[in-house]
């Protein structure tokens, strides 16, 4: 890593990698988009094996979380 400057955020810029950084970075951040997909994929197969009332319940909890603030309500 030698004289790269630390890094700025919570995500590097490039040009504070070294050649092989860069492409484990690269590889990091595919694999918590792949996650991010799974985790939508299941979500929606979920809502698809729903009825109507489960659905509307789940958004009637969803606002009533939203008004006590973040973090209260896990699907």
């Amino acid at each position: 890593m030698g004289d790269a400057p630390p890094f700025q955020g919570s995500v590097p810029s490039q040009e504070t990698l070294a050649p092989g950084e860069i492409s484990i970075h690269e590889q990091g951040l595919v694999s918590v988009l792949g996650q991010r997909h799974d985790h939508l994929d299941r979500g929606v197969k979920g809502a698809q094996t729903k009825g109507v009332s489960e659905i509307l319940e789940t958004l009637a909890a969803l606002g009533q979380a939203g008004r006590r603030g973040p973090g209260r309500y896990r699907a």
